[in-house]
């Protein structure tokens, strides 16, 4: 008997029942093979299938050829990069290729762009327009997302005139200024609704689109004199469930500091100052051998008011909660956010309060929208953010003032017996505003909503549709805090009382 004969028969046999139960699963709703081509016949690899609203998906190989676990009423989706995306029901795919359309340009679908009411392709565009998705911006934990877009879209000018955690000013000009007498600000609208967005988190936009010229702005009239900057928030996908949750911490840091005069550098240039006007010197060479030497402390003070209240970085951090997904009728996005940023002020500490700057903000949005039938669509968008900034009783802007104005002799910050220094010329210390001037607290809410309904009227013309939108935006701000005065005592010869600086 030939056993090696049989062998291969029964091996033969076996393989070809395995290929007609696959083959069987395959066309009866455990699985489904099918082969992907473009439009000259020629098999098509590379191209992503993906099974809507759940998370299966696979890849056709070189020759075209896929398989996917699903039922056979499941919608596929074929997707590849200069490509236009189609849908098909796993059930249509066996017996003939599914056929894929290239895009009219290599840029396939990612050549959309948000005009005002609609979106179109680039390449359709005659007027200026730039526009940026925010998967191209860098992941970075700022307090103000505008100054994100600072150098990344043509034709607008970024500037940022503050550095103070919650209050970085940042401005937006389009095109340079339009006018010398007036505002220069463009117009932001945030889906279809004039607000502001330098609040929001990067998380929540999903593109930014400058309108630049007389044929963009013409929907806007007078008010998009300065240009417009149309903000698109980010959707619901039927296609795919998705949930994320990013992370990022950082440091900010002093850049470039003024480097100050120690008091026996500042004592020989005011005394060498005096000798060119050909008036006597004030400091004797006992007063400026002790300055040099620092062996008296509370007479001859020798303060660098930078490295005492000025620290060199500050930490700051982003937290983001993400979830988006849907089905054929409802689809919905929503984000939860959290970020902080601490000042760089140092000795803020007391027993009662903290007055160092710092600022928190909590930011949440929902976007839903629902397919009532083909023709008629509704959507949902509710976001709002809570913040809290908090300052010294006396703000920065006068801590910074004494720090780079006093002279590094004026007084001692603290006297031997622990009360504040102060002379009747300079009756304010840096010390005593951080640790005895109080604090202030600011409390901002907003809500925005918007309810939008679109129906489709294409049995009257092809493309028409009646929209209706309505908004509702709420805020409010509270403030809070802590005011106290403090006294400034000369032991320079006899203790004087010098008073203080007006209360808050």
């Amino acid at each position: 008997m030939n056993y090696k004969k049989y062998s291969a028969y029964f091996a033969f046999l076996f393989s070809l029942i395995i290929s007609l139960h696959t083959l069987a699963q395959d066309t009866n709703g455990s699985g489904y093979r099918g082969k992907v081509t473009d439009s000259n016949n020629k098999p098509l690899g590379g191209v992503t299938v993906q099974v809507q609203e759940q998370n299966l998906s696979t890849i056709t190989s070189s020759d075209g050829l896929f398989f996917l676990l699903c039922e056979e009423k499941d919608v596929l989706v074929f997707s590849k990069e200069g490509f236009n995306t189609i849908h098909k029901i796993a059930g249509n795919v066996v017996g003939s290729p599914v056929v894929m359309e290239a895009s009219a340009t290599d840029a396939g679908e990612n050549d959309d762009i948000q005009i005002p009411f609609d979106v179109r392709k680039k390449r359709a565009l005659t007027y200026a327009v730039s526009d940026i998705k925010t998967e191209e911006l860098p992941q970075l934990p700022s307090g103000n997302f505008g100054s994100i877009l600072a150098g990344r879209l043509s034709g607008l000018y970024v500037q940022q005139t503050g550095t103070r955690p919650g209050n970085e000013n940042v401005g937006f000009q389009v095109r340079g200024k339009s006018t010398y007498n007036g505002d220069n600000n463009p117009r932001v609208l945030v889906d279809g609704v004039f607000r502001d967005f330098s609040e929001m988190d990067l998380d929540q936009i999903e593109s930014i689109t400058v309108l630049k010229d007389a044929g963009a702005l013409a929907w806007y009239g007078l008010n998009g004199a300065n240009g417009v900057i149309l903000v698109k928030t980010k959707r619901g996908s039927s296609n795919r469930t998705n949930i994320s949750l990013n992370s990022q911490v950082g440091l900010q840091q002093r850049m470039k500091s003024i480097q100050p005069l120690n008091s026996y550098q500042y004592a020989s240039l005011y005394n060498e100052a005096l000798t060119n006007i050909n008036q006597s010197p004030v400091y004797d060479q006992t007063s400026l051998n002790n300055y040099r030497t620092g062996s008296d402390p509370f007479r001859f003070p020798d303060n660098n008011y930078q490295d005492s209240f000025l620290g060199e970085n500050s930490p700051q951090q982003r937290y983001v909660l993400s979830a988006s997904g849907g089905n054929n009728s409802i689809r919905y996005f929503s984000t939860l956010s959290y970020f902080n940023q601490v000042g760089l002020l140092r000795q803020t500490t007391t027993d009662d309060y903290d007055s160092n700057i710092k600022y928190n903000r909590i930011n949440f949005a929902v976007n839903l929208d629902f397919d009532i039938n083909d023709n008629f669509t509704v959507g949902l968008n509710a976001s709002g953010r809570s913040e809290t900034r908090r300052e010294p009783g006396d703000g920065p802007t006068a801590l910074l003032s004494d720090i780079y104005n006093l002279p590094p002799n004026a007084f001692p910050l603290l006297n031997e017996d622990g009360s504040y220094g102060g002379t009747s010329i300079y009756q304010n210390n840096p010390l005593a505003r951080l640790q005895s001037r109080g604090y202030s607290r600011d409390l901002t809410r907003v809500m925005l909503t918007t309810v939008t309904a679109k129906h489709k009227l294409d049995f009257l013309t092809k493309g028409l549709s009646a929209n209706l939108l309505f908004s509702y935006d709420a805020s409010g701000v509270y403030t809070s805090g802590l005011t106290q005065d403090y006294e400034v005592f000369d032991m320079s010869s006899t203790p004087v009382n010098f008073g203080t600086a007006t209360p808050l």
